[in-house]
């Protein structure tokens, strides 16, 4: 079990580079507008709702407690747990477009404002 979770822990942080090489390299040659660009772009902007979101979500599968969740720890392979978080980076991409093309500011990062200098945030939402 715990070699499953070393390979995809090292397997993962290798994806991980490649996506960052990727996104890189698509900037550097100008390519501003693809699809890559915006979504990490728009997930950049919104990091900290995009964190917490992504550690909900972690619990939320992976939990061990049996309680709640869907206690999938040991159950997926390496593989099935690399798709996983792929796809949870590439739908935490399109929902980071999806709401900046509405707000200037993620929902948790307008919150933080908030409390951080006690005033309700300009959400400054967009026409369109």
């Amino acid at each position: 079990m715990l070699g499953v979770y070393l390979t995809s822990l090292l397997v993962g942080g290798a994806f991980m580079c490649g996506a960052y090489a990727v996104l890189f390299l698509t900037w550097w040659r100008g390519s501003r507008d693809s699809a890559v660009a915006v979504g990490f772009r728009s997930l950049g902007r919104v990091a900290f709702s995009a964190y917490l979101t992504q550690s909900l979500l972690a619990v939320t599968a992976f939990t061990l407690l049996g309680v709640f969740g869907w206690s999938l720890w040991g159950r997926l392979s390496g593989v099935e747990i690399i798709a996983w978080a792929l796809g949870t980076v590439a739908l935490q991409c399109l929902l980071a477009s999806w709401w900046l093309r509405r707000f200037s500011i993620g929902p948790l990062e307008g919150l933080w404002r908030a409390v951080t200098y006690w005033r309700r945030p300009r959400w400054a939402v967009r026409e369109g």
